[in-house]
């Protein structure tokens, strides 16, 4: 497969209409009463709400790791004494 028609793929996919999503048995479906679609519409919200919230959490997540790689020369944090009596206390607690 070339790149132009992996490129072309790729934005089918993403740029896939409603009707699609639709057809999907497990998709929540729009009801025949209005507060079944006022649920579906309230799903619908929440579930772009969420997605939202996730590509922003991988945003971030991913903008941390280039920002803090390590050719950049920043510098690794350094284990002391307290930190390990830290942690170990947490496993302690953990396990017990």
């Amino acid at each position: 497969m070339t790149a132009k028609q992996s490129s072309w793929l790729l934005s089918a996919a993403v740029f896939a209409n409603n009707a699609v999503a639709e057809e999907m048995p497990l998709n929540l479906t729009k009801g025949v009463t209005e507060i079944s679609r006022n649920v579906y519409d309230l799903h619908m919200i929440i579930f772009y709400i969420c997605c939202v919230i996730g590509a922003v959490v991988f945003g971030i997540m991913f903008w941390s790791m280039l920002y803090h790689r390590k050719s950049k020369g920043v510098a690794p944090l350094i284990s002391t004494k307290a930190q390990k009596l830290r942690y170990s206390g947490r496993l302690f607690r953990l396990l017990f």
